[in-house]
Parts: C-alpha cells; structure tokens; sequence
C-alpha cells in the first residue's frame, strides 16, 4: 500500500485554480476541468511576492518591489492566497520591516528625549506624604502612575520595549490571517512610517529653529501622513485574511477590532506593564537600601 506523501513533499501541496479555487494536483491538463479556464502551472507554483525572487533581482529591488506591490494592493499578488510559500522567505521579510519599524519609534523618543534635554517628561515624584489638594491625580492613580514612571525615566527600558513592541505588532497579524507568510508580507505598508517620521522631524526641527512656522494645513498633513499608513496596512492584513479564508466583507467586522485589540494589548504590556513592573521592583529594592 502506498503512503501518503509527507506534508513538505511537492505533491502534499495543493495547487489551487486562481480562477475557481478546485485543486489541480490529480488533473495533468492546462485546462482547468472545474472552470475550463487555461492555467500556467508553472506560474502558480512560484510566489509573485518579489522578494522571494531576491537571489535574482537582488535583495534592495526586492525588498522595495514587495513593500510597494503591498501597499498598493498590486494585481500580480491578488491570487498569492491559493499558491504555496516559503515561511523562510516571508520570515526574513518580516524582519527587517520590523526593524525599520523600531528604528521610528527610537527615532521619535530620541527626538523627544533629545528636545527635552532628558527623560524628565516621564518623572513623577512619588512623596511619602500624598496631599490632594497639590495633586491633580487622584491617589490610586498616583500610586500606579509612581512606579511606571520610575521605570520610563530609567534610560535602557523605553528604548528596549519600542524593539521589542515593534517586533510584536509584526507578529501580530498572524493571528488574523491564517497563512504565517501571507501575513508577514502583509505588514510590508508599515515601512513607510520610517522616511514619514524622518522628514516629520526635519520639519519640527526646523520649527524649533523658528525656520518653519506650522500652520493649520501642515499640522494636518503630518497627522494624515502616518495615519494614512496605519490604515493602509490594517486593510491590507484584512484583505489577506479574507483571501485566505475565502470571506466575505463582512467578516471584516470580525478581523479588524480583533487586529486593533491585539495591538492595543500589545501596547498596553510593552509600553505599560512591564515598564511599570520594572520600575516598582525598583522602588522597592531602592526602599531597602535607605533602611
């Protein structure tokens, strides 16, 4: 009797009808016997994401080629959902536009720590003897807020979580879309927030040196411009995901809190919990030491 073919071998992966979805493997014609469409055997069996093809067109013209075919939802990928592809290549994808992505956040808190002559805009003196009436926070939040910002104002620890949070959201849609590659492709829009991020703080640099002055428009412009991104790249983790799963519209009522929700929680340990973990294990050793 003969066993069925491992899951990594050529004849385990399904090759898919771009037109119709009927798997091709058991029919030898180019004729699809679901559709009647003319098929390219060759073409579905090879990934159009251009950075699979690196080794040939080099890995700079790959690697922009796929960020922009992504972004802008080009024809050639619309039917990568039915072809096979290499985690390998999609992994080795994500990451240096998860790089590209912490490098924005670090970035933007050098900037800010840089105008700011410090990390002084994250302290919050915590005083042995709380009175309401010099407070604006309430006590219970005091207390929280206390050991958050004990940790943010300590120098490596905001640095390391924006890496670490970066390299999260990258990881994220793979919970929405149910193909690992498919989804680490899908993130490829978010390396725009890098070059946006660079000339956003030539401009307030510039305003700094009162050789800009920002109007109303521009203003605008600078919140539009990253958020246009962020959009852009929701949908397209939510356009995969409704490729893979053979959905409707409708399931985006779904896809998109759920994706939100991730990354807000995503947020929430990277950028709140753990820096607040961090900085009352701090409080506390530091209120050993002067017993």
């Amino acid at each position: 009797m003969k066993s069925p073919p491992a899951s990594g071998s050529p004849s385990a992966t399904a090759l898919l009808c771009p037109h119709c979805g009927y798997d091709l493997r058991a029919s030898s014609s180019d004729i699809c016997p679901e559709c009647g469409q003319t098929i390219d055997r060759f073409t579905l069996a090879q990934s159009a994401f251009p950075w699979a093809h690196r080794r040939h067109i080099g890995r700079i013209r790959a690697f922009l080629k796929t960020i922009w075919q992504v972004t802008i939802d080009s024809r050639r990928l619309r039917d990568e959902a039915q072809k096979p592809h290499q985690l390998a290549d999609a992994r080795s994808f994500r990451i240096p536009i998860a790089s590209i992505l912490a490098l924005t956040f670090l970035s933007v808190f050098a900037a800010v720590a840089w105008h700011e002559e410090g990390l002084h805009f994250f302290a919050i003196q915590k005083s042995a003897h709380f009175d309401p009436s010099e407070h604006a926070i309430p006590r219970p939040m005091y207390d929280v807020i206390v050991p958050w910002s004990t940790g943010a104002t300590m120098p490596p620890v905001i640095p390391v979580m924006l890496t670490i949070f970066a390299s999260s959201i990258s990881r994220a849609p793979r919970t929405i879309v149910r193909s690992d590659a498919l989804a680490d492709y899908s993130i490829a829009p978010l390396a725009w927030l890098l070059p946006i991020a660079v000339f956003e703080l030539v401009l307030f640099y510039c305003g700094s040196r009162d050789l800009l002055t920002f109007s109303l428009p521009i203003v605008l412009l600078m919140i539009a411009f990253p958020a246009v991104i962020l959009i852009a790249t929701i949908v397209r983790i939510a356009q995969w995901s409704l490729r893979v799963r053979k959905a409707g519209p409708l399931r985006l009522l779904i896809l998109l809190p759920q994706l939100i929700f991730l990354w807000l929680l995503r947020l929430l340990l990277w950028l709140g919990i753990i820096p607040w973990c961090i900085g009352l294990v701090w409080l506390v050793v530091d209120s050993f030491r002067w017993c």
